[in-house]
């Protein structure tokens, strides 16, 4: 639409017309179709952090959702049940994922676009747990991760998955290409 405008508006005849085409396609080409955006981070890098997860912390997220299951927070059920003893809500552990996401990989400015998880062991209350998210693809501003928080101290999964998320303007640079 612009380059038929700029066609009228020169008063270009319509042998003219396609010379002009012509001309604006190799400054367009070479202007832009040799550069392309580049994230900061590549397949395989890879950030973690740390945290256990105490009474406290259940307490003030159950306030906060309205999740006040008694596997949480009641010791005598608990015992009754497969696990045991009380166990950390889904949600912290996927929390302290999102908190990798936001500070590390790709960092802040970061937005969660989407993710599946499943938690394959249970973490328990006052048990440290490790958070890693590993970048597996980068498609243009959208980053997949594998996701991964371990119970430290047992060596067990607690929760595996993958997230996408897409990636701040501030991680993108231009690369130019000849």
């Amino acid at each position: 639409m612009l380059v038929w405008r700029l066609l009228s508006r020169f008063n270009c005849n319509s042998s003219s017309h396609s010379n002009l085409i012509s001309v604006l396609n190799t400054q367009y080409s070479r202007r832009y179709a040799s550069r392309r955006t580049e994230c900061d981070f590549k397949i395989g890098d890879s950030a973690s952090l740390s945290r256990t997860f105490d009474h406290s912390h259940l307490k003030t997220l159950a306030d906060l959702i309205l999740d006040f299951n008694p596997i949480h927070f009641d010791p005598e059920y608990a015992k009754k049940t497969r696990f045991k003893q009380c166990i950390v809500h889904g949600v912290l552990i996927n929390g302290l994922i999102s908190a990798v996401i936001a500070t590390h990989i790709p960092g802040p400015g970061a937005v969660y676009l989407s993710s599946s998880i499943e938690f394959p062991n249970a973490l328990f209350v006052d048990e440290p747990v490790t958070s890693e998210v590993t970048v597996t693809s980068i498609k243009g501003m959208v980053m997949t991760l594998d996701t991964v928080a371990t119970a430290t101290d047992r060596d067990k999964i607690v929760l595996k998955g993958e997230a996408k998320v897409l990636v701040p303007k501030s991680r993108m640079k231009i690369v130019y290409e000849e």
